[in-house]
């Protein structure tokens, strides 16, 4: 079986493990985040994703949080003595990006937090503290359960008081991602309608998600996928829609689908798809976000099978790490 197929199959087991361990964020990491003016939230690839995530999640508690590219850190962040602190995404721990990152940001006498995968990396040891996300090596290049457990970690930093309502969404994703597992020939019903474009549009945490979507099918088929929110498509990129285009819409909207369903040869409402042949409530934001990261995982999948690539393995791809 494929490494990255054994490795979303993990993901149930994942979520249950979250939720029933009583992971705990440490207040050292909880009191920097709330001492901070500013929080930069960075990483590459996956891990930048997870960083839009936590930024959002941060924002909306009140936090003045933004995200950038972990590759950019030297050209965005110039110390400018607002109490700053940045916390680093690497799934590896030893991502280039990410360390050079940490090592610049502490030489401004500033604060880095890291979420890794990994003990006893080279960024747990460039970083002022760091949360373990401990799902296991990741063999697979595209990352899947990683990414799950970087988002499950944002999701545990923001609710840290609100816990009962976080287990409450957690239950929820579980099921929705336990119905998808058992039953992925309605993700191939969906693969099977071949198109050369994909555009993912998503609005506040399935924003996020449809980047993470957009990249994994990018990565594992090497096919032309771009991401947006939801209203943002309408100013220009618009222009792009064609009939080899396919649109997944991650938020329900009425009107922006009707505004691009007759230049596009397919238009998914996501939302509406996973209720109907799922049987989801798909209503709360958090357990959806979960559901449908999965959800276009498995697409990825099995979009690349289909086009006789190994997902595992894309041909010009590779960990970009020390």
């Amino acid at each position: 079986m494929s490494l990255m197929l054994d490795e979303i199959y993990e993901e149930p087991s994942i979520l249950e493990q979250y939720r029933t361990r009583d992971f705990i964020v440490k207040e050292s990491v909880l009191n920097i985040l709330n001492e901070s003016g500013v929080i930069y939230s960075l990483g590459s690839g996956s891990s930048y994703n997870a960083a839009v995530y936590l930024s959002i999640l941060l924002n909306r508690n009140g936090l003045n949080s933004i995200p950038i590219f972990a590759s950019e850190a030297r050209l965005m962040i110039k110390g400018r003595g607002v109490n700053e602190t940045a916390v680093i995404f690497s799934q590896s721990g030893n991502s280039v990006d990410a360390i050079r990152a940490a090592e610049y940001i502490r030489s401004l006498k500033s604060r880095v937090v890291a979420i890794t995968n990994t003990p006893d990396s080279k960024l747990e040891l460039a970083s002022d503290v760091t949360i373990l996300t401990n799902v296991g090596e990741e063999k697979s290049i595209p990352a899947t359960k990683s990414h799950l457990a970087q988002l499950l970690t944002s999701l545990f930093i923001s609710y840290h008081s609100q816990r009962d309502k976080l287990t409450s969404s957690l239950i929820k994703a579980e099921k929705g991602v336990d119905s998808i597992i058992e039953r992925p020939d309605f993700v191939i019903e969906v693969v099977s309608n071949q198109y050369s474009n994909s555009i993912f549009l998503g609005s506040g945490l399935l924003y996020p998600i449809a980047l993470e979507s957009s990249l994994k099918l990018t990565e594992t088929s090497g096919s032309l996928s771009v991401a947006y929110p939801t209203r943002e498509f309408l100013h220009g990129p618009k222009q792009m829609l064609g009939k080899n285009c396919a649109v997944f819409m991650l938020n329900s909207d009425r009107e922006v689908e009707k505004s691009i369903r007759e230049y596009s040869g397919q238009v998914v409402d996501v939302t509406e798809f996973l209720e109907k042949k799922y049987l989801l409530d798909m209503h709360d934001e958090v357990s959806s976000s979960i559901i449908m990261l999965v959800f276009f995982q498995l697409l990825s999948y099995f979009n690349a099978t289909r086009l006789g690539y190994n997902p595992d393995k894309p041909s010009r791809l590779s960990k970009v790490v020390y």
